[in-house]
């Protein structure tokens, strides 16, 4: 333990508040096709299922959204992903600072 893997620390974060800064519009949820009549599967629509502040959602997705939608919840998949990361670091960077200073003062 020492300011070397702090500083790796720091700059790993840095690099992830860059990837972040490139998301500009993203939404939770997992879209799937859904058929009206499964067994002749004649009419398909997209459907969108997400949880928000602990409540279940759903919504259609008309098909010239279908793209959109399906890159704002894989943009928001990434963004979980980096947060999480971060959110990792920031507890390993905060035990190594913390035993360094214990460290010091002997």
């Amino acid at each position: 333990m020492n300011k070397k893997q702090l500083l790796k620390i720091e700059n790993e974060i840095k690099k992830i508040k860059m990837k972040l800064m490139k998301f500009h519009l993203f939404r939770p949820g997992s879209i799937t096709q859904q058929y009206r009549s499964s067994d002749k599967k004649k009419v398909g629509f997209y459907h969108l299922s997400y949880s928000h502040h602990g409540k279940g959602r759903t919504n259609y997705v008309r098909k010239e959204f279908f793209e959109r939608i399906k890159k704002q919840t894989l943009d928001y998949k990434e963004v979980k992903k980096l947060i999480d990361r971060w959110i990792e670091l920031g507890i390993e960077h905060s035990k190594i600072s913390i035993k360094l200073e214990l460290k010091e003062k002997k």
